[in-house]
């Protein structure tokens, strides 16, 4: 069974994959582990232009949000439809 990343295990789809924290830097080397398909952002959720700019820059990098998967404050998964 592949223990890697969903991103990358050869039985899934391909997906593209945006890494959001506080410590950009640590997203940024996370998301090269991930691949070509992964970008890696800065931003302090608490700060509302910070959260618009990265749905921003997820938005010009990969044109659209499918899932959003927030581990901030123990929130469940949510499907973003649009």
């Amino acid at each position: 069974m592949d223990q890697g990343w969903p991103a990358t295990s050869p039985s899934a789809e391909p997906a593209n994959v945006v890494l959001l924290g506080r410590r950009g830097e640590l997203a940024e080397k996370l998301a090269t582990e991930v691949g070509d398909n992964a970008v890696g952002l800065g931003a302090d959720i608490t700060d509302p232009d910070q959260v618009a700019a990265a749905i921003l820059a997820t938005l010009d990098r990969f044109g659209r949000i499918d899932v959003d998967v927030n581990t901030a404050d123990g929130e469940p998964l949510r499907v973003i439809s649009g």
